[in-house]
């Protein structure tokens, strides 16, 4: 399927982003409808991916933002997290620019599939409930490889 942008797939593209902006500020996960959108619409894996990635890089920004100033945001207890995170995002980040396309789009398919059935049939450890308790890293340092894993598919699909 070639790639064209035409007047119908910009207006399709930005009704699709819309909807998906909602989704993501609402639930999360709009990524698992933007960038299957952007694939079915004939965009090639890398550039669907790269894509993707401005709108959650400036969802991310903005998070951060009203997190810090709304004092949700304890810097002291998220450095240690971020070390496997980031260390886990930087390695999927790499996967990702060095996949061959014609690997990408499947592997890229695959993990949203996979994150979509981990959400639908074990929502309480994807999404936890407002009464979970929250651990420092050093308690359960098992902790540290979900979230390398977390980085490492935030990295190479986020």
């Amino acid at each position: 399927m070639e790639y064209e942008l035409t007047t119908l797939s910009v207006l399709l593209l930005l009704t699709g982003g819309m909807i998906c902006g909602f989704v993501n500020t609402i639930a999360g996960g709009g990524s698992m409808f933007s960038v299957p959108a952007l694939l079915f619409m004939g965009m090639p894996a890398d550039i669907a991916n790269a894509t993707n990635r401005v709108g959650v890089l400036l969802g991310s920004f903005v998070g951060i933002k009203e997190f810090h100033s709304n004092k949700y945001l304890d810097t002291q207890a998220i450095l240690p997290v971020l070390i496997p995170t980031l260390s886990g995002a930087f390695i999927g980040a790499l996967l990702a620019s060095y996949l061959p396309i014609w690997l990408l789009e499947p592997f890229l398919l695959t993990a949203m599939i996979m994150m979509a059935l981990a959400i639908i049939f074990f929502p309480s450890v994807v999404l936890p409930s407002d009464g979970a308790r929250f651990y420092k890293l050093k308690e359960r340092p098992l902790v540290g490889f979900g979230l390398f894993a977390t980085g490492l598919y935030g990295g190479f699909v986020q």
